[in-house]
């Protein structure tokens, strides 16, 4: 009788210690969806315009419009009464090598540029860069009139192993309070370079990487050619500097002439 009431206790232990580590360590605490609350409304998508002036060379007079875009991933860092910081890739903020490109084309000139978000809901606003970095590929941009929360970011790095999860719009898809949540592991380090096993393609850069609890911890700026499910981030050191050093700069912008776009 001894030996079976013990045999109970013990399997009861092993019962509850069991329970404990899964509702604790995992389903507490790692559940992407529980946590991305904050995250999904913090999500912007970003697009970028140019449009073009192109003339027949033999004809100078003889010009159509032409227009080249793109779209990427965002997110916001910090509010002020007036509206948002918003942090993204560099490369979706930087047009140099497209300008470069132009220049060479004596026939094709830039007439204007657009460089616009979106929400959470779709809602659209003219924003401006403020800063970018290329060499760790990060870019502040400000919204005026986007009032929407700001990310929490971690007061320490992700270590090996650790859970993440990302929200990005890759090949722009993205929808009005819809958009995608994927998920993956930090990996560690490589040529001064954040890892993570997260899948990525064209319109994820400048998504923000989540840790378990929905803090920052990463910005996914590119993915491996061969296997997209490994994606490049600066560090969380990198990422967490330029955003401090860049989120109390003094707006450049002349608040008359940003305003939220009225698409017709």
């Amino acid at each position: 009788m001894k030996k079976t009431k013990s045999l109970l206790l013990l399997i009861l232990i092993l019962i509850i210690s069991s329970c404990t580590l899964y509702c604790n360590g995992n389903r507490g605490s790692v559940n992407p969806v529980k946590n991305s609350s904050l995250s999904r409304h913090s999500f912007v998508k970003i697009y970028k315009t140019i449009h073009l002036e192109v003339c027949n060379p033999e004809n100078p007079k003889e010009c159509i419009k032409k227009r080249m875009g793109s779209s990427g991933s965002g997110f916001i860092v910090k509010n002020d009464s007036d509206g948002a910081y918003i942090i993204t890739a560099a490369h979706v903020c930087d047009d140099t090598d497209i300008e470069s490109y132009i220049a060479i084309m004596p026939n094709v000139k830039i007439e204007k540029r657009s460089f616009y978000v979106a929400d959470i809901y779709d809602n659209k606003f003219d924003s401006a860069i403020l800063n970018y970095d290329s060499k760790i590929d990060v870019c502040m941009a400000y919204t005026y009139g986007l009032y929407k929360p700001a990310v929490k970011i971690s007061s320490t790095a992700p270590r090996p192993g650790d859970f993440v999860f990302n929200l990005a719009a890759p090949l722009g898809i993205f929808a009005s309070n819809m958009v995608p949540i994927m998920h993956g592991i930090y990996s560690g380090e490589m040529e001064d370079m954040a890892i993570y096993s997260v899948p990525a393609a064209g319109g994820s850069s400048g998504s923000g990487v989540f840790n378990a609890h929905g803090e920052l911890v990463g910005l996914i700026h590119s993915v491996f050619v061969r296997f997209n499910n490994l994606s490049l981030s600066p560090t969380y050191d990198q990422l967490v500097d330029f955003i401090y050093a860049n989120n109390n700069k003094n707006k450049v912008i002349e608040k008359k002439l940003i305003n939220i776009i009225n698409l017709l």
